[in-house]
């Protein structure tokens, strides 16, 4: 079995991690984010710790705008 560190109430980018949600099919924790505009979405911690994903999608959204 896998460990999972736990990243409860750590932010990354615009998310707040909030739980724990799980494991993917290749075993990844996935977590439970809150973003700044109010969404929440379902992660695995390697997109959160990599940068590679910042918000729900707002923050592209308003890149687009500009």
């Amino acid at each position: 079995m896998y460990k999972i560190k736990v990243i409860t109430g750590i932010r990354y980018g615009r998310l707040e991690v909030k739980s724990e949600a799980g494991r993917d099919k290749h075993h990844n924790g996935l977590w439970l984010c809150k973003c700044d505009c109010g969404n929440v979405v379902k992660l695995p911690s390697s997109r959160l710790k990599t940068g590679q994903t910042k918000s729900c999608g707002c923050l592209l959204k308003e890149s687009r705008i500009k």
